[in-house]
């Protein structure tokens, strides 16, 4: 005894002709690439930092405040997708869900790099 086939096999795909969405690969795509961003700073900065850490103790004056912190606490800079993360599931409109999880991502991996880039230039200056 055989079943007869469905009537509607599969729902319409997201990226069909008369939908108003955006492809959900596409989207997906710029989330790992903001997720990348946002983990290539403090992936980097765990590779210099202690490198940096014998030269910074050889220098004749105390460090500045800023750069003292941005020693101690660059490793919460791991943190740094989590914004990207919360654009991702808190946009409505599923069609900005993409560029705005991408932007967010950007803007937080500039914004951290120059930051901790300013704090540790400051001892040179």
């Amino acid at each position: 005894m055989t079943l007869p086939p469905p009537e509607h096999d599969d729902p319409a795909p997201i990226s069909s002709p008369g939908s108003h969405h955006q492809p959900l690969s596409r989207d997906l795509l710029l989330l790992f690439v903001a997720l990348w961003l946002c983990l290539l700073v403090p992936i980097s900065l765990h590779a210099l930092i202690p490198r940096l850490l014998p030269w910074l103790d050889t220098l004749p004056r105390p460090l500045p405040t800023d750069t003292r912190l941005a020693l101690a606490y660059y490793p919460l800079l791991v943190l740094l997708p989590l914004p990207s993360l919360a654009v991702w599931f808190g946009t409505r409109r599923r069609a900005w869900r993409g560029l705005a999880t991408l932007l967010c991502g950007l803007c937080s991996a500039l914004l951290a790099a120059l930051a901790v880039g300013l704090a540790l230039s400051r001892p040179f200056s």
